[in-house]
Order: C-alpha cells, then sequence, then structure tokens
C-alpha cells in the first residue's frame, strides 16, 4: 500500500503539479526569469528537481530544497563548457541524474554526486581530535590509579 501510495503522490507531482509532501498543496517552485517551471521527481528528505526556463526561453536544471530553488549550473566549473538543461531524478542520497549538453553540442546524461564542503571535514577532523585527546586522557587519568 505504502509504494501505491509513494507511486500516487508521484504521478500526482509529475501531471499535476509540485505538491507540498505534509499538506498536499500545490508549490510555486518560482522559475529563473522565464515562464514557468517543472518537477521531474523527488526524494523521500522533499527535494525536488526539474527544469526551470530562464529569460532566453532554455531550460536550466534545478533543485528545490528548503524552501529555495537553485540553478544546478551554478554548481559546474564554467570552463567545463556544459549546460545542464533538466534534472530527471533524484535519489534520498542526494545523488541527480541530468540531462545536459557541452559546448560542442554533444547531449548526454550526468550523475551529480553531492560531496561535503571543506568545512564539514575540517569540522570532523577536530571532532576526531577531540575524541583521541579524550581517550588518552581518560587512559593516562586510569593508569595513574
Amino acid at each position: 500500500m505504502l509504494f501505491l501510495s509513494r507511486v500516487l503522490y508521484v504521478l500526482k507531482l509529475l501531471y499535476v503539479g509540485n505538491v507540498d509532501k505534509q499538506t498536499g498543496q500545490m508549490i510555486d517552485l518560482g522559475t529563473f526569469g522565464g515562464l514557468y517551471s517543472y518537477g521531474s521527481d523527488l526524494n523521500n528528505g522533499g527535494q525536488v528537481v526539474g527544469g526551470a526556463y530562464i529569460a532566453d526561453n532554455t531550460s536550466h536544471a534545478f533543485l528545490y530544497t528548503e524552501g529555495r530553488m537553485e540553478d544546478l549550473n551554478d554548481w559546474l566549473d564554467p570552463a567545463l563548457g556544459l549546460t545542464l538543461s533538466v534534472a530527471t531524478g533524484i535519489n534520498d542520497s542526494g545523488q541527480i541524474v541530468a540531462n545536459g549538453v557541452s559546448s560542442s553540442g554533444k547531449s548526454r546524461a550526468y550523475l551529480l554526486t553531492p560531496v561535503p564542503e571543506p568545512g564539514t571535514w575540517a569540522l570532523c577532523g577536530v571532532a576526531l581530535l577531540g575524541l583521541a585527546v579524550g581517550a588518552l586522557h581518560h587512559r593516562v587519568r586510569r593508569s595513574t590509579r
């Protein structure tokens, strides 16, 4: 039954519009200056991916999360010469499948995998260092008794 409700919810999202997961109400995702946007997929975390038109009437892939729409092209190094036109899928790990066109005109699918920001790694390193110091302190204290 859960699978069927998930399928019906996805169908509602894809064919009726973009729907708030908790309330079942339509939500306006916004655009990037064009006429409209559309959702292609959503994950269990409520993140939506799809395409949104910009002012020159071309589609850009987007991720909608926590009430904010982000152009996935802003995540790419411009030197790649790549434009993502629509995101077609997202899993619960945040991996996104998107269609894109290279500067040479070749169209293909791309997998975007989220990578923690450097600050996240630094924070993990500090936490591990704190654990190591705590364990060493506990060991020294225990051996002096």
